[in-house]
């Protein structure tokens, strides 16, 4: 499986859909600084070895820029949990099936990467 380069990827999404489809649908994306810093700004407290059932949700996920990070984050903090990261802690949905398909790749080749 090949790396995907999920930033770009996501903007292509983005550059494809009209602006009054962008604007209609809300579609908007995050700059990666930003993402890096509320995700690690939000999760810095979340301990997995504590509550393994915690469960971080992305309610408009678009292309996973947030689950990736997330999991990254994660992954540098919990090292071989990168299974229970991605089929249990992450979850996110979007109005966009192929953002979610993005996502979700992303999230698969990272965790297989991984283990």
């Amino acid at each position: 499986m090949k790396r995907l380069d999920i930033y770009e990827e996501g903007r292509q999404l983005e550059i494809a859909m009209s602006i009054s489809d962008r604007k209609e649908k809300g579609v908007f994306y995050t700059p990666l600084e930003i993402v890096r810093y509320m995700t690690a700004d939000t999760l810095k407290d979340v301990d997995l070895n504590v509550n393994k059932d915690i469960r971080i949700l992305d309610i408009s996920c678009g292309a996973g820029y947030f689950l990736t990070e997330a999991f990254q984050y994660l992954n540098r903090k919990y090292s071989g949990m990168e299974k229970h990261i991605v089929e249990s802690v992450l979850w996110g949905t979007d109005i966009n099936q192929e953002a979610i398909d993005l996502a979700r790749k992303e999230l698969k080749f990272l965790a297989k990467e991984k283990c």
